[in-house]
């Protein structure tokens, strides 16, 4: 694949605009999770690259907890973003949505600017705060982190 764009840095991933090099196929891809590593860089355009990615470490097991879960302790505390607000995505950042908090189940992506509805929240799962939140114009419904937001005072205060 050759890198177009990037790098861009939304809810815990760096973000590369990749497109194939047999043509066709483009999109936004994750360059990796922790110390996995899912895209390489090849020194040599003109040859295939014949690097393989880190291998994946045995993950910990999992929590018994749900993960909306709130912290029962009030600990979990945003000072960016509440329940009934609006926010917009940073300029320079894309926005995962996912079905659960930090779940890979991704529904969605909110692009650069994109307006979003903050209807549940926060939740505190693996060292990032989520919020449920609405893209009314991309009829999404999901989880994402308050990283790659600000508030709007309303609607229409989002530029």
């Amino acid at each position: 694949m050759k890198v177009l764009d990037g790098l861009l840095c939304a809810d815990g991933f760096s973000w590369w605009l990749v497109e194939s090099t047999q043509g066709g196929l483009r999109g936004w891809t994750a360059e990796g999770k922790g110390s996995e590593q899912w895209i390489v860089p090849c020194p040599d355009q003109t040859m295939a690259c014949n690097k393989k990615p880190a291998p994946t470490p045995s993950s910990p097991t999992a929590s018994t907890s749900s993960p909306k879960d709130k912290d029962k302790d009030n600990k979990c505390k945003s000072d960016k973003l509440a329940v009934g607000i609006f926010a917009q995505v940073k300029q320079d950042s894309l926005l995962v949505i996912r079905s659960e908090p930090n779940t890979d189940d991704v529904v969605g992506r909110a692009g650069p600017l994109s307006v979003v509805n903050i209807v549940d929240g926060p939740a505190c799962v693996g060292s990032a705060i989520w919020f449920k939140m609405k893209i009314p114009a991309l009829d999404i419904l999901g989880w994402a982190t308050e990283n790659n937001l600000y508030a709007c005072s309303k609607e229409d205060s989002c530029s």
